[in-house]
């Protein structure tokens, strides 16, 4: 089948994202058309939208996605439609996708996706499931006011396929994200209302267990979590849960009881999350990072020995030990095997993994260690050290320091890599005066002047004015980039009295005589 009769639209429902969504509709600029149905928002998300997407719908909410997600769908015109979130990015070959969707246009109405949670993969751990996102649009339909899921038109059984070779990536459950956008709090309403829907039309029992379900998920992020453990276990006793339903549940309620001290819940939902799916290694690697969290180097190895290279669970979901490696690198440095750790870490990054956080590597490694991983990491991984350090900055009220000077490890490794350079040309304001001077070179190294970080301090009515003299000073000293010495010289006038004679000095020692002293 041709590329243009199997067509793909990528289907968005947003509000307020302006964060995010621009990386998101970046990664689906493979796409035939991208549709945007907006709910309501009052930042720059339209804006964003409008540029990038081919479709931008001013819609509106009423606390149901399943709802939200149909009236967007009318809007597409794919024969496929992904539906993307606006706080996930699309991660693989787009043209491929077209391939695979064109072998199962005959046999699949629904295609699962691989969704990554980007918390879990920074701190080099596996958050990996499946989701039902690709959808053939003219079969489909889609129910459920929360963790909404497409059912065929005609009433038949949905036929399922999986995607193989793509994933989602998803920033959105990050706490600060969580914090910003309440989205604990929204889905606990939305949820209980579904749950109160479907009690009051004395639904199917598998209906009402599986709504009871995304309560407990719902109210475990919303951290009421004796609520969400009492509501899990209702949920479970029916016996109505599907297998995937049991293992998202038992994921979720796992935290909550570790959160709460339960011991004894705590291993129930082990064995819950372990029968459900169908091998005790995603049970045994998550018992590893509660044991490593507590400090107990031993109990995390033990765990890690029960675990198998590799396993595929009862979804078809593939488990690969070397996707947790942060827990195992971690105790074998514990127990003085340095060495041993720092392979380990070095074939998992070769395997595709992002096997320990960038400040966790530091924790472990000497900085020749550190180069020695960043040296295995393949090339479709490396974003996410960039991506995690960059959001580290922005977010850290001290800016992140140990998080900068990954950065620059990160442009050591590979000074040729334009993202790296690019990336932290966003995160200046946050920089030392040193490490802006480093970037600088780095960044007109690659033709891009326009980035510099000395003058983009420089020229920051924000920044501290004695910051955006030596910045400008250094900028036009240097470089003569003349927006340096703009730049200086408009906080020269503002820097306070008491602080210019320091300032003076410290202009001498930088660019001699580019400001004289008032006689």
């Amino acid at each position: 089948m041709s590329r243009t009769a199997t067509t793909v639209s990528a289907v968005l429902i947003v509000k307020d994202e302006e964060a995010v969504l621009e990386e998101c509709l970046a990664s689906v600029a493979w796409a035939d058309e991208v549709v945007v149905y907006d709910t309501g928002s009052s930042d720059r998300t339209r804006e964003i939208a409008r540029r990038l997407a081919t479709t931008v719908v001013e819609g509106h909410w009423d606390d149901d996605f399943g709802a939200a997600r149909n009236r967007a769908l009318a809007h597409a015109t794919g024969r496929w439609v992904l539906a993307i979130d606006a706080d996930e990015r699309f991660e693989g070959d787009g043209d491929a996708l077209r391939h695979e969707l064109a072998r199962h246009d005959a046999d699949a109405d629904v295609l699962t996706v691989t969704i990554v949670d980007v918390a879990d993969r920074a701190a080099g751990e596996s958050g990996s499931f499946l989701g039902a996102r690709l959808v053939r649009r003219a079969a489909v339909r889609w129910e459920g006011a929360l963790h909404e899921q497409p059912v065929r038109l005609d009433g038949a059984p949905t036929r399922l396929r999986r995607a193989t070779g793509v994933a989602l990536v998803h920033v959105g459950y990050r706490p600060d994200v969580l914090a910003a956008k309440d989205k604990g709090a929204r889905n606990v309403r939305i949820a209980r209302a579904a749950l109160d829907a479907a009690l009051a039309a004395d639904a199917a029992p598998a209906v009402v267990a599986a709504r009871r379900a995304n309560l407990a998920r719902s109210l475990m992020l919303d951290a009421e979590l004796p609520e969400a453990l009492a509501t899990a276990h209702a949920a479970h006793a029916s016996g109505l849960l599907t297998p995937a339903e049991a293992v998202q549940l038992a994921r979720a309620m796992v935290d909550a009881a570790t959160a709460v001290e339960d011991d004894a819940a705590r291993e129930h939902w082990f064995a819950v999350w372990a029968e459900n799916a169908g091998t005790a290694a995603w049970v045994d690697a998550a018992r590893a990072r509660l044991a490593a969290r507590r400090g107990d180097a031993e109990a995390a190895l033990e765990a890690l020995r029960r675990v198998p290279t590799t396993a595929v669970d009862a979804m078809g979901l593939r488990f690969d030990k070397y996707a947790h490696t942060a827990p195992w690198a971690w105790a074998l440095a514990q127990l003085g095997r340095r060495r041993e750790a720092l392979r380990v870490v070095v074939e998992a990054v070769g395997r595709g993994h992002v096997a320990v956080s960038p400040t966790g590597l530091l924790d472990l490694f000497d900085r020749a260690q550190v180069l020695e991983v960043l040296a295995a990491v393949r090339d479709d991984e490396w974003h996410v050290y960039v991506h995690t350090c960059v959001q580290q900055v922005l977010a850290a009220p001290d800016g992140a320091p140990r998080s900068r000077a990954f950065l620059l490890l990160l442009n050591e490794a590979r000074p040729r890599d334009l993202r790296t350079a690019v990336a932290c040309g966003h995160v200046a304001r946050r920089l030392s005066l040193e490490e802006a001077a480093t970037w600088a070179a780095s960044l007109r190294t690659h033709g891009l002047a326009e980035l510099c970080p000395l003058v983009v301090i420089a020229c920051d009515p924000a920044c501290d004015p004695r910051q955006r003299a030596l910045a400008g000073a250094l900028a036009w000293d240097v470089y003569r980039d003349p927006r340096g010495r703009d730049g200086l010289a408009d906080a020269l006038p503002l820097v306070a009295p008491e602080h210019e004679a320091e300032l003076l000095d410290q202009l001498d020692v930088l660019a001699p005589g580019l400001v004289g002293r008032a006689g």
